[in-house]
């Protein structure tokens, strides 16, 4: 399943997708985040997985002809 994968630290997840370590151990441990947990102490990201999570939580822009937009 992961074997061509490459699997990221908290650290490698911080850096690469500018989420504070602090954020991305609350998300682990309200399970909302994509993560294998391979001990229980001994967390990794597969980095595919990440990518599809921030894309499933991007949010679209109010285009000018939304409803919203007016006030």
């Amino acid at each position: 399943m992961y074997k061509d994968s490459k699997l990221l630290t908290y650290s490698d997840v911080s850096i690469k997708f500018a989420i504070k370590k602090s954020t991305l151990y609350a998300l682990v441990c309200q399970k909302r985040i994509p993560h294998v947990r391979i001990g229980p102490r001994f967390v990794r990201f597969v980095e595919e997985e990440i990518e599809q999570w921030l894309k499933e939580k991007a949010v679209a822009p109010l285009t000018s002809g939304d409803p919203k937009l007016s006030t």
